[in-house]
């Protein structure tokens, strides 16, 4: 009997020094079996393990090629060498081919293999012997899956010769319980419990007509059995009798291939290669549904009315949380019959909860791969005040049911519900449900309330947000009980409205037309931010849907209180249009210039979603049913067109091969956030550029100017979506992201000296990494990955997208259990918060203010809902199984959001003023801010907040003695009796709150609005 992988690992780890690489011992074992035998050890004690991420060189169809055959080098002067006269060069392609003669002829010359006559135009040998570098560096590579000298990498990446791929693997050491021998103990499975709980794939996903590259079959959604891996095919119950010989079984498993591979009954299927091995897979079953269908199956021998119903256990790969287990009970129910219908479905939801005591119920459109129609149901929960989604429903597809044996007209309800969520919604929190002392609780992260003064700017609401709203009595009269729950049931909508007002009655000056006190990019990035919370408010059902009165029918809305506060809002838009500092950016640095682009062209957006709500269309004879905003467009586009060109001019491909230069007044630095905005603007300008037709001769220096004047720029023009490939493309190969899945900040050139006399461009490589990580960096790229993925219709944009977040979560510490680690550094925050690393001891400059509200507004950007349908050209739209995914990923993020969100609203003072360290005001005591321990990275230079170094790295020979550029402000003293009081205010510290401040809360509660509570941007 073969040695399970556990105690193959606890052997290794026996004979081995110290710890051992999983990929080194067990290579040809799959990545979840190797992590599941780790999860099992760890969670005994016996092994600790830590997961090693490292880039591996790949092979393309064309270099395996090479190492098969030789390289087409090679194979250019084997073919010269055997011409003993010396070949034609015209002769050369009918020798090797025309791919292997136009790339291996300039090679071969270029190392001296051969020489060309070009008297009489031959290829002569020039030696007799050669050895095929280029194979043999290949060779390395396959075996390796890499090179020592990165050189090689990227000259073969260039050739198309290797492609890069991220590759897991996990160093093992011994752990405090380590033994040789492992032990199954009581809570490991047995075969009774196999019996009850393990489903193959085929009942579980593949009959009911789900994907197998669906999001619910990944490792992290499901538990998959190790041992046995797979299953028989399905086939007759010899214990069942002579009912279930009736069934065809082999008929049943061709029809669930076929539906799935190319379609039937109606159906165009998923048209992709459907694998039995997927389906023949063992799961800890997701869902009772899987009984279901097998009972559904065994119904078509005798197809009749008939009614199951079911209560039993399942499981998920869930973070536990007060609403979400990752194992609980299923109540389930399915109905088949003739002439049911939807509208029955929904009566028979309303009287089964209502047998249950929940009647406050909705139910919101939703997708199932088995079921359509679809409807999710939610139960309002008093004590979370907010609704709760409490089951899943719809009618059984026909592809299923039809695949079944059952008959074409048969139509059947299914419904399925955790008993844990109405058990929640009526006695409270679902882990309460858990015996005493259950590990599952362990992992919920508690929000204890705060003790500092400040804190009492959680109820202290003006005037105009009580009455507007609907609040009896005065907030600050609340107890702090009751301040609590204010901030746990945050209502999204008014608190956005709240933050936004405060930051444009607070900060905004109308007759300037400018934030004061902004410099000049974040005002850029404040401009944005009322930009796109124009759009949130536009498309929310406050502004265009009737108001229902509890006490009577519902009444027509009153359309001006939200029109008034969109045109009051937009004129400070406009306002800012003409006193936006526009000639002096032009002179700054080239992210400077792009934050701008980014700005007017969330206008653009804004203008043209309102008036397309809300207003005829522009094409409409009668000119009064457009919206007056409209003639403002080409005043907008011009100035994006004209810094966007300007910023252009920051690509430079002499270092590095490529990328967005920060700054022409620095030292050459190719940092994170300046080339993620060129893509994002780049995409922007592709998928929202309305045009420009203005010749204003602002510049007069690029190529798109001619007699002084600009030429006209057309919407939609391929340039842009080039560069904005290009500029990812050259992103992700830069390695500019750390083990967290981070982007650090950028690189410098290793000995450049450009500047000097005899300038050099020194080793002409991104080569000095400099490691800081911001906020903002992790954010920008996202809307451009959404931008990309409109675009082009590129899947992978997406997924890239999903998976920085998910490192952005991460590393936050978001999930993390220990009370006294949550207050740990964990990359980019701590206790599940976004940080800066300014933040603790309060000496962020203006830069580091804005940057987290930059994170959550480009995080908005990437999860607005996916447009659906079959467009095959830019602007693609999605599936409905692609748009559904998204917007689950999304919204699994939204607890995450609002932790964020409450935590940043509990730091707004007396007149609604957010601060910037949101992470203070979930401690559970005043801890010495001193005490509070931030990680910065050793190779990393927060010039951000401490100023550009004067030193050769950064500066030219010129400036090195200019003072610094950034906003220092000193860290605090924390010995003085101001911080040692226990009411002290953290967020009163340093520059105190500001508007970047301010637009970081109106961020959050966007995102909080737009992902969280309803799924959309």
């Amino acid at each position: 009997m073969a040695i399970d992988l556990p105690t193959q690992v606890l052997d290794a780890l026996a004979h081995a020094n110290g710890p051992i690489l999983s990929a080194e011992i067990f290579p040809s074992e799959s990545f979840a079996t190797v992590k599941s035998a780790l999860d099992r050890l760890n969670s005994r004690e016996m092994v600790l393990y830590k997961t090693i991420e490292r880039d591996e060189a790949i092979l393309t169809e064309e270099a395996q090629g090479i190492v098969e055959y030789g390289s087409h080098e090679a194979k250019v002067f084997e073919a010269v060498r055997s011409a003993v006269e010396g070949l034609k060069v015209s002769d050369l392609p009918g020798m090797v081919g025309k791919e292997t003669a136009k790339v291996g002829q300039g090679k071969a010359l270029a190392g001296k293999w051969i020489k060309l006559d070009r008297e009489k135009n031959l290829l002569k040998a020039n030696t007799e012997n050669i050895v095929d570098i280029t194979r043999e560096q290949l060779k390395t590579i396959e075996r390796t899956k890499t090179y020592p000298d990165t050189k090689v990498i990227g000259d073969l990446k260039k050739r198309k010769l290797l492609k890069m791929q991220k590759a897991i693997t996990f160093e093992v050491s011994k752990g405090p319980k380590y033994a040789r021998e492992f032990v199954k103990e009581e809570t490991d499975l047995t075969a009774e419990m196999l019996a009850r709980f393990v489903e193959t794939g085929f009942w579980n996903f593949d009959a009911l007509f789900v994907p197998q590259q669906h999001p619910a079959r990944d490792l992290q959604d499901t538990f998959y059995i190790s041992d046995p891996l797979r299953a028989d095919k399905p086939g007759p119950d010899p214990a069942a009798g002579k009912g279930d010989a009736k069934l065809d079984y082999e008929q049943f498993w061709n029809d669930i291939r076929e539906v799935h591979e190319n379609g039937k009954f109606g159906s165009i299927g998923y048209r992709y290669p459907w694998k039995e091995d997927e389906a023949l897979r063992l799961v800890l079953r997701t869902h009772t549904t899987s009984t279901s269908t097998y009972m559904l199956h065994k119904l078509a021998a005798n197809p009749r009315p008939a009614r199951y119903f079911s209560v039993d256990r399942v499981f998920r790969n869930e973070t536990v949380d007060a609403t979400h287990l990752a194992e609980f009970h299923q109540v389930e129910g399915v109905i088949a019959d003739f002439g049911l219908t939807l509208g029955g479905l929904i009566g028979f939801m309303e009287v089964f909860f209502g047998k249950m005591g929940i009647h406050r119920l909705r139910f919101k459109p939703a997708y199932n791969p088995y079921t359509e129609p679809s409807m999710e149901i939610f139960g309002f929960h008093e004590g979370l005040n907010k609704w709760v989604e409490i089951g899943n429903s719809g009618m059984f597809r026909p592809e299923m049911l039809e695949s079944m044996g059952l008959p074409k007209e048969m139509r059947v309800y299914g419904w399925g519900l955790s008993l844990e969520r109405p058990t929640m919604i009526n006695f409270g929190n679902a882990r309460g449900l858990q015996p005493n002392g259950a590990r599952s609780a362990r992992i919920a992260l508690s929000t204890p309330p705060t003790s500092f003064e400040s804190q009492k700017s959680l109820v202290n609401q003006d005037e105009w947000s009580s009455s507007r709203w609907g609040c009896s009595i005065s907030q600050a009269q609340q107890s702090e009980q009751e301040r609590g729950r204010a901030v746990e049931s945050l209502e999204s909508f008014p608190a956005l409205l709240d933050a936004l007002d405060v930051m444009q009655s607070s900060y905004f000056e109308v007759w300037q037309g400018i934030w004061p006190n902004a410099i000049d990019w974040t005002a850029a990035v404040v401009g944005t931010h009322v930009s796109a919370s124009l759009s949130s408010i536009t498309r929310s059902d406050w502004y265009s849907a009737e108001v229902t009165v509890d006490t009577g029918p519902a009444t027509p809305h009153d359309v001006t209180i939200p029109e008034n506060l969109i045109n009051k809002y937009f004129s400070h838009t406009l306002s800012f249009y003409y006193g936006e500092h526009a000639f002096a950016l032009r002179g700054q640095a080239f992210d400077d210039m792009l934050w701008v682009v980014l700005g007017w062209l969330e206008s653009i957006k804004f203008v043209n979603l309102h008036s397309d709500l809300h207003y005829k269309s522009s094409e409409d004879a009668n000119a009064s049913s457009v919206w007056y905003a409209k003639q403002f467009i080409p005043a907008f586009a011009h100035r994006a067109r004209v810094f966007y060109d300007l910023a252009s001019k920051g690509w430079d491909t002499s270092l590095c091969g490529g990328g967005m230069i920060w700054s022409p007044y620095l030292a050459p630095y190719k940092n994170a956030i300046t080339n993620q905005l060129y893509i994002s603007a780049s995409v922007s300008m592709y998928l929202n550029f309305p045009g420009d037709y203005n010749s204003s001769p602002f510049i007069t220096t690029t190529k798109d100017s001619r007699d002084g004047k600009l030429r006209p720029a057309m919407p939609r023009d391929p340039k842009y979506l080039e560069a904005a490939v290009k500029g990812y493309n050259w992103l992700v190969s830069s390695n500019m992201t750390n083990g967290k899945g981070l982007f650090v900040d950028g690189f410098h050139i290793k000995d450049w000296r450009g500047d000097s006399r005899n300038g050099s461009t020194g080793s002409g490589q991104c080569d000095v990494r400099d490691e800081q990580v911001y906020t903002y960096n992790q954010g920008v790229i996202l809307s451009g990955l959404r931008g990309l993925w409109e675009a082009t219709g590129a899947l992978s944009y997406l997924e890239d997208g999903h998976k920085l977040i998910r490192n952005v979560i991460a590393a936050t510490g978001w999930g993390v259990k220990d009370t006294e680690d949550r207050r740990k550094w964990a990359g980019i925050g701590r206790n599940g918060i976004l940080e800066e690393t300014c933040d603790a001891k309060g000496f962020c400059s203006q830069d580091g203010q804005t940057f987290k509200g930059i994170f959550f507004h480009h995080m908005t950007a990437f999860c607005a809902a996916l447009p659906i349908g079959d467009a095959n050209q830019a602007p693609f739209s999605a599936s409905t199984l692609l748009a559904s995914v998204h917007e689950n990923s999304c919204q699994e993020y939204g607890p995450w959001i609002r932790h964020n969100a409450e935590a940043a609203y509990r730091t707004r003072d007396s007149k609604g003023r957010f601060g910037t360290w949101w992470t203070y005001g979930l401690w559970h005591d005043n801890a010495a801010p001193d005490k509070i321990e931030t990680d910065v990275p050793d190779q990393g230079t927060d010039y951000r907040n401490c100023g550009v170094p004067k030193d050769r790295l950064w500066r030219l020979a010129h400036d090195r003695a200019e003072p610094l550029t950034a906003d220092i402000v000193p860290e605090p003293d924390f010995t003085s009796s101001v911080h040692q009081n226990q009411f002290w205010d953290p967020n009163a510290r340093g520059r105190g709150r500001t508007v970047e401040t301010q637009s970081g809360g109106v961020a959050v509660l966007r995102a909080l609005h737009g992902v969280a509570d309803i799924g959309r941007g």
